[in-house]
């Protein structure tokens, strides 16, 4: 009985529908976006929002902002204000900064720009990850007016230096300041 109704109203459904092939077109195009619009929204939020991040413990890590008083605006921290966060700091166990900026990248072909991330000696160690080749960052390293070194990112290596594992220790030049790679 209830299967017949069903039947009968597909039956019913799909007259009506022949009768009216421009609003059966809308509504099957409707239907389409809809579904596409839908299932990229779900794939985005999914991707950024419910899949925890691949760190150890990524509940733990918090970002520290600074923001001027009265405003919601983040700005960078000066690395002196960073440096008395860390040894002021009871409420964390560990603090290790990142600073996202631009250099000019030279000694090896055409100078050009580069996007880096300036991080503390710690930061890779928070976070939990490991170079492919060489090391991270040392403590001596981290002191203003120190020689630049350079952990370079999978992509980067792989495009600019072709793979080579004998980058390690190469000297290069990032904003005029000579500096070695560390990490590939």
């Amino acid at each position: 009985m209830l299967v017949e109704g069903l039947i009968q109203d597909i039956r019913f459904g799909m007259r009506i529908l022949r009768r009216a092939p421009v609003f059966t077109i809308v509504a099957a195009l409707t239907l389409a976006i809809g579904i596409g619009a839908n299932t990229a929204v779900f794939s985005v939020v999914n991707a950024v929002i419910m899949r925890p991040l691949r760190f150890p413990d990524p509940d733990r890590l918090m970002v520290i902002l600074s923001t001027a008083l009265g405003t919601k605006e983040s700005f960078q921290s000066a690395q002196g204000v960073f440096v008395d966060w860390r040894e002021r700091s009871t409420s964390f166990e560990t603090l290790a900064g990142a600073r996202l900026t631009g250099m000019i990248w030279s000694g090896m072909g055409q100078p050009r720009s580069v996007s880096i991330a300036a991080t503390s000696f710690d930061f890779f160690s928070l976070i939990g990850v490991q170079p492919v080749l060489g090391r991270t960052f040392t403590k001596d390293e981290d002191q203003p007016e120190r020689g630049e070194v350079a952990l370079l990112d999978a992509s980067f290596w792989t495009r600019e230096m072709g793979g080579d594992a004998s980058v390690l220790g190469r000297k290069i030049i990032l904003d005029d300041k000579l500096g070695a790679i560390v990490r590939a």
